[in-house]
């Protein structure tokens, strides 16, 4: 008797789960659909869709794309940082997402010990 009701289940749990596939397949083609058929098509664009927006300014800003070496921080960015950006740009920016995880865990793992060392210093402490 038990067996008939476990294969019983079985079967309405397999038939169930097709039917509960199909629904959702069938969902997801009329959402699918109904996006298609709502969603704007642009055509092509000309005069100043096409020009990128500058915030207001002056096209002419567009002819200098960098800062002037006569800016105290972009100098001394250039100067002093030059190596470091070119090993970070060279050395981390692999475009792969697990490097990027790899690097963005190992710097909130760096943080994370850097506060429970100030966790332990104040408790210590007593302050």
């Amino acid at each position: 008797m038990r067996s008939v009701f476990v294969e019983t289940i079985t079967t309405s749990l397999a038939w169930l789960s097709i039917v509960l596939s199909g629904v959702m397949f069938l969902v997801a083609l009329i959402l699918y659909v109904i996006l298609e058929t709502v969603s704007m098509k642009y055509g092509v664009r000309s005069g100043d869709a096409v020009e990128p927006y500058i915030g207001g300014e002056h096209p002419s800003v567009l002819s200098r794309p960098y800062v002037s070496q006569s800016n105290l921080y972009w100098g001394f960015i250039r100067r002093h940082l030059s190596r470091t950006y070119g090993f970070l740009k060279e050395n981390m920016h692999t475009g792969r997402l697990s490097d990027w995880v790899k690097y963005m865990s190992s710097w909130f793992g760096l943080l994370v010990l850097i506060s429970l060392i100030v966790l332990v210093v104040i408790v210590v402490m007593g302050w």
